[in-house]
């Protein structure tokens, strides 16, 4: 649902400014070399089905004027300022559009082939305005359908040297990729929990 007016849009930073400047580096220089680079491929595939499920089952419980309110989040680590007004269905949107874009880069890189992309924040933001209920179901079918899109493609590859430009966390393998699927909902999951809160207060 759009503000009733222009005067109830929060003024945020602009789509692509990133995170601070302190959590960059955090980013950049332990959690993409030490913790993504060294995670594991099925425990990451486990985080993704777990964080998938439980970002469903708070999903299903809401009506569909519930999922397309935005509502204006506290700032959240790995999120971006401009984020912050989303609506669940967003979310889904956002999740669902960036997780299969993902998908696509691990599998290319899982083939040796860097993809001749530059991956750009900014340009990953929702659009919003659609029934929330095909949010709900394109989100389900991506949860369901991801791992196995991979898996009969490839598996975790014998070469790790293709990568492709992360622009918080810098060059990422396909490992590296395949664990920012759980990651990322993770981040966007406790932005719906915090979604639903600013509901709860307002009605």
């Amino acid at each position: 649902m759009e503000p009733a007016n222009l005067s109830d849009i929060p003024k945020l930073e602009k789509p692509g400014a990133g995170v601070p400047w302190a959590e960059g580096l955090l980013y950049r220089y332990y959690v993409g070399p030490f913790v993504a680079a060294r995670s594991d491929w099925k425990k990451n595939w486990q985080t993704f089905d777990r964080i998938n499920q439980k970002t469903l089952a708070l999903a299903v419980t809401l009506s569909d004027e519930q999922l397309k309110t935005r509502v204006l989040v506290p700032r959240l680590q790995g999120l971006e300022d401009s984020s912050r007004y989303w609506s669940v269905a967003m979310t889904l949107e956002h999740l669902t559009f960036v997780g299969t874009g993902i998908t696509s880069i691990v599998k290319s890189l899982g083939h040796n082939i860097a993809p001749p992309i530059k991956v750009n924040t900014a340009s990953l933001k929702p659009k919003g305005g659609h029934d929330p209920q095909i949010d709900i179901a394109a989100f389900r079918a991506f949860a369901a359908n991801t791992q196995q899109a991979i898996e009969s493609d490839i598996m975790l590859p014998a070469s790790r040297l293709r990568k492709l430009d992360h622009p918080w966390f810098g060059p990422f393998d396909a490992l590296q990729w395949q664990w920012m699927l759980g990651v990322h909902g993770i981040i966007h999951y406790r932005q719906i929990k915090a979604i639903i809160a600013g509901l709860k207060s307002s009605s």
